[in-house]
């Protein structure tokens, strides 16, 4: 931090050394602090005590929060319509004190547990009397935040060059390599003992693994509690559904509503309940990948939902290094790359309707996500008038996962409908009954609050 020394001002723009950035993500502070979180398809500043605390650990407490609040709130509104060029542009004029001298003294300690480079930012104020030590207790704090640090410190660092000098001389201790006659044989490998974080974030892989998991990282702080098998059933008299199933689908036509076909039956589509091997069905097992691509989409899309599930166990035992190690399988299997934002849309933890329905109405699709109608469109429903049917409040924007399992609900016979299809139940009933219906498999599917 020679800018401490110097007193000159930090520069601005988003090629600067800085301790605020952001990504298509959201806005963080430096290590990997998210500032911004999701409502609905909206990003929205954290709440100002939160972010108060957050800020002014390095910027100490004249930072002024509602201002600051109300520059990360325009900042997240231009990362919402999906201009990151625009975001970085008015963060760059973010109401920022200078760094305290506590606050430079966490992130040097915070730099060197996380092994990540400490912006050269102004530092100014009067050094207190805390001893180092507890500046490295509190650096502790972040140590999950590890894997997103090293993700975003090329963004807080623009300038950020890690070149050895020219007259070094190269060390193979430090660079191992795979032993030749192996697939690998002449490729850096891991160090012996090393953490198993994401491969060496090194490579295209390893980039996108760091991506992944700074989507994950955030999801820690408000892991999603789903509807789980033991919740009992409702009575038949007034059915609140409760199915299990994992996928798909409306008639043909409905487009990308429509589950992937792997060319078998409707009874055994691709969205069910995916049990591609034995042994990754135990979580206490290394999650892995086939290497080859499964044959048919359908077998992609069961390896995706297995995937999402795994990631909701760890999100849910705030199990990082269980994450750490999915992202890592994820990244190195090209053939799932297709199914990553429908991964990530499938921990939404359950909304508030307006939420949703103002989803639905966005323009355009958003990856990861189905249009939901409440009463379901279809021939079932052909004595609805079309006017109720596409009307706002009967469209909602749902995870695509989520979308697949409850078409296939709709689809098998129900005990609490009298052994009967949700479809052919709710013939009988009003359009006020249908709409409750709908509202309840929402619910309990983890969808709507």
């Amino acid at each position: 931090m020679t800018a401490a020394s110097t007193g000159r001002a930090a520069a601005r723009g988003p090629m600067r050394p800085r301790t605020l950035a952001c990504t298509a993500d959201g806005v963080w502070l430096w290590p990997g602090i998210p500032l911004t979180e999701r409502r609905g398809t909206a990003l929205v500043s954290i709440p100002l005590p939160h972010l108060y605390q957050q800020v002014a650990a390095l910027h100490g407490s004249s930072v002024h929060a509602p201002m600051l609040a109300r520059t990360i709130a325009r900042a997240a509104a231009c990362l919402t319509r999906g201009s990151v060029h625009e975001a970085d542009a008015v963060l760059a004029g973010a109401p920022l004190p200078p760094v305290s001298f506590d606050g430079a003294a966490l992130m040097q300690a915070t730099g060197k547990r996380l092994g990540v480079s400490v912006p050269d930012v102004a530092v100014a104020g009067w050094p207190s009397a805390s001893p180092p030590e507890l500046f490295e207790q509190l650096a502790r704090v972040h140590d999950r935040k590890r894997p997103v640090a090293l993700a975003l410190e090329p963004v807080f660092n623009p300038d950020l060059c890690r070149v050895a000098p020219t007259n070094a001389p190269f060390d193979p201790t430090l660079h191992p390599r795979w032993p030749a006659g192996q697939p690998e044989g002449g490729q850096f490998r891991p160090r012996d003992g090393a953490e198993m974080v994401p491969v060496q974030w090194q490579g295209q892989a390893a980039r996108l693994a760091a991506r992944l998991l700074a989507r994950l990282w955030r999801l820690l702080r408000r892991p999603p509690k789903l509807p789980t098998p033991s919740e009992p059933t409702p009575s038949p008299a007034k059915p609140v559904p409760g199915a299990e199933g994992v996928a798909p689908d409306q008639p043909t036509g409905i487009g990308h509503n429509r589950a992937p076909d792997d060319g078998a039956s409707a009874s055994s589509e691709a969205e069910s309940a995916p049990k591609p091997s034995a042994p990754t069905a135990n979580s206490d097992q290394p999650f892995t990948l086939p290497v080859e691509r499964p044959p048919g989409d359908g077998a992609v899309a069961q390896w995706g939902q297995r995937a999402a599930d795994e990631i909701r166990k760890a999100l849910a035992n705030n199990d990082t290094k269980r994450l750490a190690e999915i992202a890592d399988a994820l990244a190195h299997a090209e053939w799932i790359k297709g199914q990553l934002d429908n991964i990530i849309a499938a921990q939404d933890s359950p909304r508030i309707l307006d939420d949703l329905i103002e989803g639905a109405q966005e323009k355009g699709p958003r990856q990861g996500y189905d249009n939901h109608h409440i009463i379901e469109q279809g021939p079932q429903n052909g004595d609805v008038p079309p006017d109720i049917i596409e009307a706002p409040h009967n469209v909602v924007r749902i995870p695509r996962y989520r979308h697949w399992q409850i078409n296939k609900y709709y689809r098998q016979p129900q005990e609490e409908c009298g052994g009967l299809t949700p479809r052919d139940y709710l013939r009988s009933k009003s359009v006020q009954e249908r709409y409750a219906f709908g509202l309840g498999v929402l619910r309990k599917f983890g969808v709507l609050k």
